[in-house]
Order: C-alpha cells, then structure tokens, then sequence
C-alpha cells in the first residue's frame, strides 16, 4: 500500500478520548529480527482494547507528564493523531533527537542511521497526541486490532 494512502487511513481512525493503557517497545535484537512499537488504548464507548502496531519503526520519541495523563484519565486522555508523508519533516524528527541518543560517531566512521535517511521516503511520521503528553513514531507501516473487552 502506497504511503500517502496509509497515512490518510491512519488518520480517519478517531482515537479521541481514549485512554492511554500502554506503549510496548520491542527492538530489533539482531538484522534478522524485526522492531515494532505497540500502543494500547481504551474506548470507553466501545468498550474495546485498540493495539495499534507500528511496523519497522526507525524512531520513537514520548514525551509526557503522568499526574496530568492521569487526571484527564476518566474522560479518555488521547486528543488525537498525525501522520505525515513528507521526508524533510521525517528528517527533522531524526535530527532533533540526535542529541538525546548518547552516542557520537568518528567522522569518518559510517553512522547507522544512513541507510534509514537515504529511504527516508519509505517512512511515516505518525504523531499521537494526549492531554499530557505525545508520541512520535517513524515507520514505515501499522496495523490496527480491536478486541472487545470482558465484562
């Protein structure tokens, strides 16, 4: 599926005024092995867990508050989502996190990340946005499962 159709998919999904049940990051342990980021919801309204599953992800950046994502917790505390397909923002996203990664490569060593950068048009960049918080999420596909809850 072509990305700028992914991305208008992701974005006709309403998260609002879900709650944030949990954010699952599994790294890649080998070249052979495949990374994903797994976000949890709760829809009150229908009652159903959502797992959105972020395929090949190449960056993940959260940031939140935990006492402000839990007093919006009654009333649901997701606002909503982005996703962008335009590479320049994508890669914006990798350089602003540079810094916080604590490593530093020799000028003349290859950094790991290049090959992410020269297919950087291959990527995603999902946003979720919550009353306390947000998630971004460079990758370059998602699958979303609801499952009704019991009880």
């Amino acid at each position: 599926m072509k990305k700028d159709i992914m991305a208008k998919r992701f974005l006709k999904h309403n998260f609002h005024d879900t709650l944030l049940k949990a954010i699952h990051i599994q790294p890649a342990e080998d070249p052979k092995s495949k990374s994903s980021v797994e976000v949890v919801l709760e829809d009150y309204d229908t009652n159903e867990l959502i797992e959105i599953i972020f395929e090949q992800p190449g960056n993940i950046s959260f940031t939140g508050d935990f006492d402000v994502l839990l007093d919006n917790a009654g009333f649901g505390n997701t606002s909503h989502t982005k996703a962008s397909t335009d590479p320049d923002k994508s890669l914006r996203t990798i350089n602003r996190q540079k810094s916080k990664w604590n490593v530093k490569y020799a000028e003349d060593m290859r950094s790991p990340i290049e090959k992410k950068t020269n297919n950087i048009d291959k990527y995603i960049a999902f946003k979720l946005l919550f009353f306390g918080g947000s998630l971004e999420i460079l990758a370059k596909n998602y699958k979303i499962k609801r499952t009704k809850k019991r009880g």
